[in-house]
């Protein structure tokens, strides 16, 4: 079986790779290189805005040391942030967005690959109803190193010659 021998990264190229042979299997590979970088540059937007909220709170708090002393020490943090202090520590949840192509809504739904292809990139569906148009999301559990990671495998496979690297697999026929 592909996933048993092969590492999670060349699974993410091969079936990236396998699916651009079909011209609705190319503009699914696009897509989702498309929403990976949009994730990626969302999810590092986010990070440099939580790290600039830490530095402004952190010299905020340096540079007055008497303010510090003041503040009464049965006072949680939580009491005494301000709104704009109060960050959430983990990213928030990503959503796919919905193509616009019948196509790839289609294979989202209904192709093995695709559907392959999105687990292998951490992205579950939301909801229990397995039906068309289900929304996909990226848990803020998966870190921004993983995200760059996998979109690298995937772009990897849409460039093909994964398959060809894998000669184990080249007989295989069909994985569909």
């Amino acid at each position: 079986r592909l996933g048993d021998r092969q590492p999670a990264k060349d699974r993410i190229a091969l079936v990236a790779e396998v699916l651009t042979v079909s011209d609705i299997g190319q503009r699914c590979v696009t897509w989702i290189i498309k929403e990976l970088q949009r994730i990626v540059a969302e999810r590092e937007a986010w990070s440099s805005a939580i790290e600039a909220a830490e530095a402004e709170r952190m010299s905020e708090e340096g540079g007055n040391g008497a303010g510090d002393a003041q503040k009464d020490p049965n006072d949680s943090p939580d009491m005494t942030a301000s709104p704009k202090e109060k960050q959430p520590k983990d990213p928030p949840v990503m959503f796919a967005r919905p193509s616009s192509d019948s196509d790839i809504k289609t294979a989202l739904f209904k192709n093995g690959r695709m559907r392959l292809l999105m687990s292998l990139l951490s992205f579950q569906r939301l909801g229990d109803e397995d039906v068309p148009g289900t929304s996909w999301i990226l848990p803020p559990t998966i870190p921004t190193s993983t995200l760059r990671e996998n979109l690298s495998e995937v772009l990897r496979g849409d460039a093909g010659g994964v398959f060809a690297d894998n000669l184990e697999y080249q007989n295989m026929g069909d994985l569909g």
